[in-house]
Order: structure tokens, then C-alpha cells, then sequence
């Protein structure tokens, strides 16, 4: 697709055709270089748009609690203990933790830096 202005010529599936949309924008042209192209266009407010397109597609999963749940990471550890600490002190400031990830620095020089 092309905007005001522009000339896509070269782009196009036939050469020498333009590719612009009018000042108006009530008109476009989508240059493909295959013999065919499938589209929906959704056109009009933002929310009519997105009831368009729901209606078209569905109304997306809502993802498992999980997915959502707050991550605690830490580079490295001494041992355990630091694991525990943080869980310990996020529960007791009432932030539900759903995750704790431990990543082992592989960069050299990283576990120093940390």
C-alpha cells in the first residue's frame, strides 16, 4: 500500500502503474507482485474497526492466571537462602509472586558485574 504522494511504480505487479492514495485518502491501490492476494479491510471509527474485526475473527483467549503472574528474577545467587529472601519479601509487602527464575550469567565477566 502507498501513501500521498508516493509513486510505488516500480513495486507494482505492473510496471508503470502508480501506487498512491488521493489527498482524501478515499481510495487505495495495493501493489502485489503475485497473480492474486486475499485481504479483509476494516475501515471506519477505532471502535467500529474493532467490533469488525471481532465479529470476523472472535474474541481472543483470555490467557491462564499464570501467564500473568509477577516474575522475580535474579542473575545469580550465593544458594538458596537469596531465593527465599526475595519470595519472603515480596509476600510480605502482599505481592503475589508467581515465578522465580534463577539465570546463570554465561558472559564471561558477568557474575562479577552482577
Amino acid at each position: 500500500m502507498a501513501f500521498p504522494g508516493s509513486n510505488l511504480s516500480d513495486m507494482c505487479h505492473e510496471a508503470g502503474t502508480p501506487c498512491a492514495l488521493t489527498p482524501e485518502l478515499h481510495d487505495a491501490q495495493v501493489c502485489v507482485k503475485a497473480p492474486s492476494v486475499a485481504y479483509d479491510l476494516f475501515v471506519g471509527t477505532p471502535e467500529r474497526v474493532v467490533s469488525d474485526y471481532v465479529r470476523s475473527v472472535g474474541t481472543p483467549a483470555v490467557p491462564p492466571p499464570a501467564a500473568l503472574a509477577l516474575i522475580k528474577w535474579r542473575d545469580a545467587v550465593t544458594g538458596p537462602a537469596q531465593l527465599y529472601e526475595d519470595v519472603d519479601r515480596l509476600h510480605g509487602l502482599g505481592i503475589p509472586i508467581g515465578w522465580v527464575l534463577l539465570d546463570n550469567p554465561w558472559e564471561p565477566g558477568a557474575a562479577s558485574a552482577a
